[in-house]
This record gives structure tokens, C-alpha cells and sequence, in this order.
């Protein structure tokens, strides 16, 4: 039965390396969790809702997951910065911790003094 499973995932995993952006086997051909989490809340609909909901309260119960605070804070952060009609519960479910994260978050205030230096690549320079 082992091998049955072995001979499967071998082959399942060959046929996508030969597709064009396939997984080949390899942990760094997979996809972050961010990729995931960005696709769902894109959706903005009411099947999505649920399933981010799930995310955040069963996330924390796992204590295998070594990543768990910087996913849950990018759950949060991604419906914060994706209002709709669908996530308006969750929203008020995350409003502190959304307002906590964007506070630490580094934010480069934009100077008006700043002047954007001269293209000088078309200047013929000598020495």
C-alpha cells in the first residue's frame, strides 16, 4: 500500500515539473502562504468570507505551524485592505489587531522638498 502511495505522488509530482510553472518536488517551487491567502480575499465574495473566518480562529489552535503569527497577521491585513460588503463581520471581528498592525508598520512620510535629481546621462562630460 506504502509504495502504491509512493509510485502516485512520484508520478503526480513528474507530471507537473513537465507543465509549464509546474511544482517539481521541490519545497521552493511551492507557493507561500501569502500567494493563497491574497487569492482568497481577492474574491470578496460570500463563499471566501467563511473560509478566511476559519483561518482565523483555527490558525492559532496549531502549534506545528512555525509561521502562524506572520500568516494570521497577513489574514488581517489583507481584509482590512479589501473592504467589502462580505467581509463587514470580519472587519469589526479584526478592526483593533488591524489597526495595531498598520501602526508598526514602517511608513515613509513623503517630503515636498524632495526634488528628483536631473537625468544627466545625455550630458557630454570630459576630463
Amino acid at each position: 500500500m506504502m509504495f502504491c502511495l509512493h509510485i502516485i505522488a512520484n508520478s503526480f509530482t513528474s507530471s507537473l515539473a513537465t507543465e509549464e510553472d509546474g511544482f517539481s518536488g521541490y519545497v521552493a517551487d511551492r507557493a507561500d502562504p501569502e500567494d493563497f491567502i491574497h487569492a482568497l480575499v481577492v474574491q470578496q465574495n460570500e463563499k471566501s468570507a467563511p473560509l478566511l473566518d476559519t483561518i482565523l480562529n483555527r490558525l492559532p489552535l496549531w502549534a506545528c505551524i512555525p509561521d502562524m503569527h506572520n500568516i494570521t497577521n497577513e489574514v488581517i491585513t489583507e481584509i482590512w485592505e479589501h473592504p467589502c460588503p462580505a467581509y463587514a463581520r470580519l472587519r469589526e471581528k479584526i478592526k483593533a489587531k488591524a489597526q495595531d498592525i498598520s501602526k508598526s508598520q514602517i511608513q515613509i512620510p513623503i517630503d515636498s522638498s524632495y526634488e528628483v535629481p536631473i537625468d544627466t546621462t545625455k550630458e557630454i562630460i570630459r576630463w
